[in-house]
């Protein structure tokens, strides 16, 4: 494919909802829900990029309507299914998408058309629609013998305490104190627990107590845990949690947990 795009003026970005009469029809399932909507996940720059021949495709999620709305589907929480916000004259929507809906089209058929304006996705939510669909490729692994001193307490208690009080969460980083390898029974892994979320939340005395509930939900499952020892477990802010924390910790992967539809769930930091 070749040409120059004129799309640099024009109002695609990432987040956009494509027009379903800009695919072709043997591009999409068949069975298609008619409410559901075409969100362009590709970054900005690529977008509007001056060559076709450099960029030649867009691509795209199908997000559905979702049925209910589940916390340990929001905020990037789980890596295979994600749930967000879609406004309509001030009325916001729960959507979700998969991963495996993710599909492309010659970013040409964009020349001349615009964006379907009947759904919005929020600012915040396209960034985390990105980080999301990156942490399909660049996920962490934490060892073999953590994960199963977690799973002896019950992979259960765990997610009921995130399904009830994680609305909220951005991210649970687990920071090693001592080794990170295969471990002997006779000896403990030594970690420190951070609970992220949003200052807005914090500032909230309904969604603060939630999230107190969580700490204290995780620090007595965390004190159940055979062979692992909990040096500390803070709440904090998103504010408060600096460069330098996220440089010395990893985001909680605990796909051991959920078992639900066959996916397995984990919180990141969205």
């Amino acid at each position: 494919m070749s040409g120059k795009s004129n799309l640099h003026n024009s109002l695609w970005r990432q987040g956009s909802i494509l027009p379903r009469d800009l695919v072709d029809p043997g591009v999409l399932p068949t069975d298609l829900d008619p409410a559901a909507k075409l969100v362009i996940v590709s970054h900005s720059c690529d977008i509007v990029h001056p060559s076709y021949e450099g960029e030649p495709y867009v691509e795209f999620f199908i997000a559905r309507p979702a049925l209910k709305a589940e916390s340990l589907k929001r905020r990037g929480k789980n890596p295979r299914r994600l749930q967000f916000l879609m406004g309509d004259d001030g009325t916001d929507y729960v959507y979700e998408i998969s991963v495996h809906d993710k599909f492309r089209v010659s970013r040409q058929v964009l020349e001349g058309k615009e964006p379907d304006t009947s759904r919005v996705v929020p600012k915040d939510d396209v960034a985390t629609i990105a980080r999301w669909a990156a942490k399909r490729y660049n996920r962490p692994a934490f060892p073999t013998e953590f994960d199963r001193r977690l799973s002896m307490v019950g992979k259960d208690k765990f997610e009921r305490a995130i399904r009830r009080y994680g609305d909220d969460v951005s991210g649970i980083f687990i920071a090693f104190l001592s080794s990170t390898g295969e471990l002997k029974d006779t000896e403990a892994y030594q970690i420190s627990v951070r609970i992220v979320a949003p200052q807005e939340a914090l500032a909230n005395d309904e969604r603060e107590q939630a999230l107190l509930r969580l700490k204290t939900e995780l620090e007595n499952l965390f004190g159940n845990c055979a062979g692992i020892q909990v040096e500390g477990l803070r709440l904090d802010s998103e504010t408060a949690f600096s460069l330098e924390d996220l440089k010395n910790s990893t985001v909680w992967d605990y796909e051991f947990v959920s078992e639900e539809d066959s996916e397995h769930t984990y919180l990141a930091g969205s």
